[in-house]
């Protein structure tokens, strides 16, 4: 009785967290990082790399609504969608601070941690950035996509 009681209890304060809500449009994500290739740049733990429209190796890449941030963490590898949530625009897109820790939206001037998941630290944002699925296939390759 005790285990379902714990079930229950668990089962209600779990559907209680509210979904993070989703600011930027769809657009498909579909791209490979090849860590021992071009993007050995990202390698190194703190490291960031921007993938824009355009800019990408194969023309079959899909980098989302406003192009790709890649930021490997501590944890792992995490990737997010440039596009400023507050602003909801394809064409205003946050850009890496120097240092590479936090991105910053130039019209709106919120400030994102990319260490914390991509909250924002700093300006009237309330909104995280969108992020998107992150699988390490091997050692040297990573897939993003959504």
């Amino acid at each position: 009785m005790r285990r379902y009681t714990a079930f229950l209890l668990g089962i209600i304060l779990f559907s209680c967290i509210p979904e993070q809500e989703i600011r930027i449009p769809y657009a498909p994500v579909n791209l490979a990082i090849h860590l021992n290739y071009l993007d050995s740049d990202l390698v190194p733990v703190y490291s960031s790399k921007v993938f824009k429209h355009g800019e990408t190796l194969l023309k079959d890449d899909r980098v989302g609504y406003g192009g790709l941030l890649v930021f490997h963490n501590h944890t792992g590898y995490q990737a997010y969608d440039l596009a400023c949530p507050v602003e909801i625009s394809s064409k205003t897109v946050v850009s890496l601070e120097e240092g590479g820790l936090f991105a910053v939206c130039a019209s709106c001037e919120t400030r994102y941690s990319l260490i914390d998941n991509g909250i924002p630290v700093a300006g009237p944002g309330g909104y995280r950035l969108h992020s998107y699925r992150v699988a390490q296939q091997s050692a040297t390759e990573l897939i993003i996509s959504n």
